[in-house]
């Protein structure tokens, strides 16, 4: 659940208040792996998102899944998703 941060000031003042000190259980937070994740090709195959592939590969990303803590190569999450472009660049590189 998002929360306005300037609505979350004014209401709180930002200080003292448990959802401003950890105390909640609902807290959102990301792993590094899932934030290195998100910034992979893998995750670029998997929302099908071309341009990024490809700039990935340019800069030389892994396409055998050695970065993926699951071991999935990004061909994995292209073809799951049902990206058949994806997959046509994976197996091109």
């Amino acid at each position: 659940m998002a929360m306005d941060h300037r609505h979350h000031e004014q209401s709180h003042g930002g200080h003292g208040h448990e959802c401003c000190d950890g105390r909640t259980k609902w807290a959102a937070a990301q792993s590094l792996d899932e934030m290195d994740f998100h910034k992979s090709l893998s995750a670029a195959a998997q929302r099908n998102d071309l341009l990024r592939m490809e700039e990935l590969l340019r800069r030389g990303s892994p396409v055998d899944g050695d970065d993926d803590p699951s071991g999935y190569a990004p061909l994995h999450y292209a073809s799951r998703s049902g990206h058949l472009d994806a997959c046509i660049l994976l197996l091109k590189v």
